[in-house]
């Protein structure tokens, strides 16, 4: 006895769930290193939509990685593909406490012709400046305890009266928070 068929083959269904794609940096992740990969990963195999092969040439204009937000300035990047995985290699250094998104759109499909949805995702890097502060105290010769104020170019925490060096004098108070410091000496 022979069977014959068109299509799957009995007793299986065909495969009609779309692929979904994982972005790494995850959305919303903060303090991501400064020259991390961007990674795509597909919980399954993937082509081109309309099936062509997925390759290290063809990746870069499906993915999109911009500044801030979908409407800012592209970031560059390089590809690569590895199966189901693509990973994005920014080409120029993105900045510290600097957005990164990127995004996939629907160019791209699993084995059975199931486009996947487009997917996105933003992220923070990590801050890598450290701070400057502006001393400003008084202009003309004094004697007696004073105060300076310290002017920090961002927020700093846990500032401690040891961490302060004062040639001459010493420390005897500090007030502030945040990016202002008051240092009585």
């Amino acid at each position: 006895v022979y069977e014959y068929y068109i299509g799957d083959a009995p007793g299986t269904a065909a495969d009609t769930v779309a692929p979904t794609i994982t972005i790494d940096p995850a959305h919303s992740a903060s303090n991501v290193a400064a020259g991390s990969n961007i990674t795509l990963t597909a919980d399954e195999d993937i082509r081109m939509t309309g099936g062509g092969e997925l390759t290290n040439e063809n990746v870069d204009a499906l993915i999109t990685v911009k500044d801030t937000n979908a409407n800012s300035e592209n970031i560059p990047y390089d590809a690569t593909v590895f199966g189901n995985i693509s990973t994005r290699d920014p080409t120029s250094d993105v900045s510290s406490l600097q957005e990164v998104y990127v995004r996939i759109g629907a160019s791209i499909e699993d084995t059975s012709g199931n486009a996947i949805s487009a997917t996105s995702a933003t992220f923070t890097t990590a801050d890598t400046v450290a701070p400057t502060v502006l001393l400003t105290g008084p202009s003309e010769i004094v004697t007696g305890a004073f105060e300076v104020s310290a002017a920090f170019s961002e927020d700093v925490t846990d500032l401690i009266v040891s961490e302060i060096t004062v040639a001459g004098g010493t420390v005897t108070g500090l007030s502030g928070s945040n990016a202002n410091y008051t240092i009585t000496i």
